[in-house]
């Protein structure tokens, strides 16, 4: 199968220079498309439409060409009418069909056989912006299908411009012209057919090609897969003055657009506050970066030095978080894939935290796990847009442990961590996990610790089986009535 062709040229500091074409000579559709896969048929490098029934069949592919750009398409279809037309979506900030999306797109077609610049605003309104001739898109004599093949040139001043050329014409002619800065960043192009029964059929597209400069955008988006980005801190209970907030990490090699995203929340009963997408422009989260989703990040910035302007992604109808507790959940806009869920609630704080937990975030104990712990009191209880303490590699000096545990010894089978506190009176959550994050063994839940002792696993599960021969992470978190607290993990391996 060819990749997706994008050529990437640095012509300044500022711009970058995209160039796509979508090929299906390969027989397929590529795998970095979105849409109704299945409702379209390849042969001789032509996608076309394959239905038996009225509908719409759609596809889009990651595009942030804006600035002097040009986009080419060649279509094949009967002739239009109201109910019957087809769409060349030049720029738009989602993969997505419905009011979750905004941009621009040409419209093939209508009761009228006309070419149409058209707006369509998040609403899902639209606002036709120029139109062509009447009666422009009629198939030849003795011919059912036309065919029409367009251009359409934007420069880096917003003015459009529309060519079009039918069946065996020689040359172009301008269809239109307007200028136009309602959307100034793109992040994907797209093609679209609608169609009755008798003519669900009748539809092909080729040569679907855009290039042009992305003033705003130094990488191309990619579709996220499940797990791709992880939720990472959660603020579901904030004091008077915060703002309640998730945390999504790009885990990923991969550059994605958060406004081709939703996010939703449940409580615990499973009742379901509907997803609402996260952004109505496009807004990337790059590789091993963090990004806070939040309806208030003026109050989160005056809270956390972690919430850098950069780092917040304002979301004005983000649902609230249950202080009761829930689930919250990420997922992409256009096919409803889940990238992400993650649960909450009081009992995941450690006990002790100030004020049962009001104020205080949970906090991601691992990038591979799915465990959680109170954020710590170093950062004021929590930390959005910064790395979590409870990940930090931090330079043990209160706790000494063995690198080994050999539970088929008798003499040696146990494995010992000693520590050394500053004070009595911690409280502390020690937990054995293996790497892929399933919890192996408890061996304290809000367990009292002495100034100094020493803690001991003896190689076991909860259920008293030995555990396989393999490495493991003990994670130990203690927290003082003053609110200090202690997050420390450490690497054993059992053997033989």
């Amino acid at each position: 199968m060819k990749k997706f062709l994008f050529v990437w040229a640095f012509l300044c500091p500022f711009c970058v220079f995209a160039q796509l074409n979508v090929s299906f000579a390969d027989g397929v559709i590529p795998s970095y498309c979105v849409g109704t896969d299945s409702l379209f048929s390849v042969a001789d490098g032509v996608v076309s439409s394959s239905n038996n029934v009225a509908g719409e069949s759609y596809l889009f592919a990651p595009s942030v060409a804006m600035d002097d750009a040009e986009w080419g398409l060649s279509v094949s279809m009967a002739q239009p009418t109201g109910s019957c037309f087809a769409r060349y979506y030049l720029a738009v900030d989602a993969p997505a069909i419905d009011g979750s999306s905004s941009g621009y797109f040409l419209r093939l077609g209508d009761s009228k056989r006309q070419i149409s610049l058209c707006f369509r605003k998040e609403s899902g309104s639209v606002v036709t912006l120029a139109k062509g001739d009447t009666m422009r898109l009629l198939p030849p004599p003795n011919e059912k299908l036309l065919r029409v093949e367009v251009r359409v040139t934007r420069s880096s001043a917003g003015e459009w411009v529309v060519y079009s050329r039918l069946n065996d014409e020689e040359s172009f002619r301008q269809e239109l012209s307007v200028t136009d800065n309602t959307l100034t960043q793109a992040s994907y192009s797209g093609i679209y057919c609608k169609y009755p029964k008798s003519k669900a059929n009748t539809f092909s597209f080729s040569g679907w090609t855009v290039e042009g400069e992305a003033a705003f955008v130094p990488d191309p988006p990619s579709l996220p897969e499940p797990n791709d980005l992880i939720f990472t801190e959660i603020m579901f209970a904030p004091s008077a003055d915060g703002a309640e907030f998730v945390e999504i990490y790009n885990r990923s090699d991969k550059v994605i657009d958060l406004s081709g995203l939703s996010l939703a929340a449940r409580k615990k009963d499973g009742a379901v506050t509907y997803g609402k997408r996260i952004a109505s422009t496009s807004s990337l989260i790059y590789p091993d970066e963090y990004k806070v989703v939040t309806k208030y990040p003026e109050k989160l910035g005056v809270l956390s030095s972690c919430a850098s302007d950069g780092a917040m992604v304002p979301m004005s109808n983000m649902a609230a978080l249950n202080n009761a507790g829930g689930w919250v959940s990420l997922f992409r806009t256009s096919d409803s894939l889940l990238i992400d869920e993650a649960y909450f609630a009081p009992d995941l704080h450690v006990e002790g935290v100030p004020d049962k937990g009001v104020g205080v975030s949970l906090e991601r104990v691992s990038l591979e796990g799915s465990s959680w712990t109170s954020a710590s009191p170093a950062t004021g209880y929590a930390s959005p847009g910064c790395e979590n303490q409870a990940m930090m590699a931090v330079e043990d000096i209160l706790f000494e442990a063995d690198p080994l545990c050999a539970p088929y010894l008798e003499a040696s089978g146990f494995w010992h961590l000693r520590y050394n506190l500053d004070k009595p009176g911690y409280l502390a959550n020690v937990c054995v996990y293996a790497l892929n994050g399933a919890v192996v063994r408890t061996l304290g839940h809000s367990l009292p610790l002495s100034v100094s002792g020493e803690l001991v696993w003896d190689g076991r599960t909860d259920g008293g089986a030995l555990v396989a021969v393999a490495p493991y992470i003990v994670v130990v978190q203690a927290i003082h009535p003053s609110g200090d607290m202690v997050n420390r993990r450490f690497v054993v391996t059992v053997s033989r």
